[in-house]
């Protein structure tokens, strides 16, 4: 028997948060680099606007094949998931695989202060010669309509006459 739920919280009348951290989100998969070898990777699902990890040039589909000098593997991805995910680290060094690229790159990132927007990503894709806004949406904040409305506007002045909005994380 499966169970479902949801809830709903009265939000409160504050202002804007700031968090401290890298401005990355993992997402859950983990991603088999070597099977010989027992590597795997962390798949970056979320880069935040003006944080650390975009100004040094993470973008989402990333995969992050080692910190500092070490592959990441059985015996330490939960905690060096924890590390990237709840910001326990003051420094990550990550030698990251962008396969639309085919490059791999070594990236440094310390830890920072940005907004924790929910609209985390968006971009007109191109299908069969029509625009497709896709938007990823992370939460229903009220006091963020405005930047969700100006993205949606955005994609619209791009040329996008339809449109995905991600709501999965």
């Amino acid at each position: 028997q499966r169970v479902f739920y949801s809830y709903i919280r009265k939000s409160s009348n504050t202002t804007r948060a700031t968090v401290s951290g890298f401005g990355i989100g993992l997402h859950y998969t983990i991603a088999v680099i070597d099977t010989e070898n027992k590597h795997y990777g962390f798949i970056v699902e979320k880069v935040y606007p003006n944080s650390p990890a975009e100004k040094a040039g993470v973008l989402r589909g990333d995969v992050i094949t080692m910190i500092g000098n070490s592959y990441i593997n059985a015996n330490n991805y939960a905690a060096r998931f924890t590390s990237i995910e709840n910001n326990t680290a003051t420094q990550l060094e990550l030698k990251l695989r962008r396969q639309a690229e085919d490059v791999t790159l070594n990236i440094v990132l310390d830890k920072g202060v940005y907004s924790s927007t929910p609209v985390v990503y968006s971009d007109v894709i191109e299908v069969d010669n029509q625009k497709i806004g896709y938007l990823v949406y992370t939460s229903f904040v009220g006091e963020y309509d405005e930047e969700l409305l100006n993205a949606i506007s955005e994609l619209k002045a791009q040329g996008a006459t339809e449109l995905v909005l991600d709501l999965r994380c």
